[in-house]
């Protein structure tokens, strides 16, 4: 849900789920995490690919994937939480 009224960055980035593989051996559902940590991952992202997408345009399409996550932080997630299936 939109924080309708607050004005700043949202308050959580969404995760896209991913399967295991070459970028993270842990699979993952959909989830959310931090706007910070979704920040912390953005920077690794713009230090390898630039500056042409800025955290928010990743977060509006989607966000990164939970392995892409675990790629660009050099570490798990540590607010991931999985997104409850409607």
């Amino acid at each position: 849900m939109a924080d309708v009224g607050v004005k700043g960055p949202p308050r959580r980035g969404a995760v896209q789920a991913s399967e295991a593989g070459a970028l993270c051996p842990i699979p993952a559902p959909a989830g959310v995490v931090d706007w910070g940590e979704h920040a912390k991952a953005w920077e690794g992202y713009a230090a390898r690919y630039g500056r042409q997408q800025d955290a928010l345009t990743i977060a509006a399409r989607g966000g990164f994937s939970y392995a892409e996550l675990y790629h660009f932080l050099g570490h798990q997630p540590l607010t991931y939480e999985e997104r409850p299936r409607a």
